[in-house]
């Protein structure tokens, strides 16, 4: 599973190319620190990552702050240990789970039943053993369930609301991350860019911030 394959709002994966060739046309190069200001995915930061470039990266929501760190971490992690605990999550049999949080609020809504309970078990399962992993580890599988999740959502790709049907059954299943282990490791943050500007430094600020505020800066300027 690659950092791209979740359903977002103004995802930039189909303009890397076109992005990277713009920031290499002006001279840049992997021996410059790329800053993701608004990174939402995290698309063009581990884009900028896998060129070799040292990023920061930055997201006010802490979901990407997740996925962040599963992907573009430091802290070690164990592959085959994650595989195991991934196959032992992929197995369990929805229609014999209790009911949870998760499964009495989100079913016959944004899952189906069986789904959500699922869903539910699998995020008290992780923080039943976060002790017992990296934090890298824990990462990895949050972001796994969290991509997992975003796949069956009944939804057209953003959570502000349902759609109008039934829920259809279409179960839980966690993968496994395709991460870069040869990238460095980027500076993740989970801050106000305005005030993260003010403690960092950068060659490059790629800054694609959300819509709304795009709306809200063309209003003040016209």
């Amino acid at each position: 599973m690659e950092i791209n394959n979740r359903r977002y709002i103004g995802s930039k994966t189909k303009l890397l190319e076109f992005i990277y060739k713009n920031v290499k046309d002006m001279g840049y190069n992997s021996d410059n620190i790329f800053f993701d200001v608004f990174a939402g995915t995290g698309v063009v930061a581990n884009y900028f990552a896998d060129k070799g470039y040292k990023t920061i990266v930055n997201d006010n929501l802490y979901s990407n702050k997740i996925a962040y760190e599963a992907f573009l971490g430091e802290s070690k992690y164990d592959e085959a240990k994650l595989k195991k605990i991934i196959n032992k999550l992929n197995k369990l049999d929805a229609s014999k789970l209790d009911n949870n949080y998760f499964s009495e609020i989100y079913s016959g809504k944004y899952f189906s039943l069986n789904d959500a309970k699922k869903i539910g078990y699998i995020r008290e399962y992780i923080e039943g053993i976060k002790d017992k992993l990296s934090k890298r580890e824990y990462f990895y599988i949050l972001t796994s369930l969290m991509y997992a999740t975003d796949k069956i959502a009944n939804t057209v790709g953003h959570f502000e609301s349902y759609l109008n049907r039934e829920p259809e059954e279409k179960g839980v299943e966690l993968k496994l991350l395709d991460l870069n282990k040869d990238i460095i490791p980027a500076d993740i943050y989970n801050e106000d860019a305005n005030e993260l500007v003010k403690k960092i430094e950068s060659d490059i600020a790629y800054i694609d911030p959300p819509t709304m505020l795009v709306n809200i800066l063309i209003s003040i300027m016209f």
